[in-house]
């Protein structure tokens, strides 16, 4: 990002003193903050050992009003049916342990994807 934008900058003529090439590099720097902490993502996984706790789950979040889905449980994870509930912290701090109480639970993780790759940890 940081070349494009001197390479704009060089190519179209566009010559700064050093106060101003300074202040714009200090705006980039935050655009540049703000582009990474934008692309970050955080969700709570519910894992369970079975499929058909995993929809009973969602079925309960969902009809509590709760956006949730079901996503494929992460390799990371290691654990599982291969299906796991998806929320988001709020609804963890609401319903967790609710739904920490169904048969087969095995644990929430925190799922977060960043332009880096994604972590897994379980909570």
């Amino acid at each position: 990002i940081i070349n494009n934008i001197f390479c704009v900058l060089y190519c179209t003529k566009i010559f700064l003193s050093y106060d101003e090439s300074h202040r714009a590099f200090c705006l980039l720097l935050v655009d540049v903050a703000t582009y990474i902490k934008e692309k970050t993502m955080e969700y709570i996984i519910a894992v369970y050992r079975s499929r058909s706790v995993t929809m009973r789950v969602y079925n309960y979040l969902a009809g509590q009003n709760q956006t949730c889905a079901i996503v494929s449980t992460p390799q990371g994870a290691g654990v599982g049916c291969g299906l796991s509930v998806k929320f988001s912290r709020g609804t963890l701090s609401a319903y967790g342990h609710i739904i920490s109480q169904a048969e087969t639970f095995v644990g929430f993780y925190l799922v977060k994807v960043t332009l880096r790759g994604t972590t897994i940890t379980r909570l």
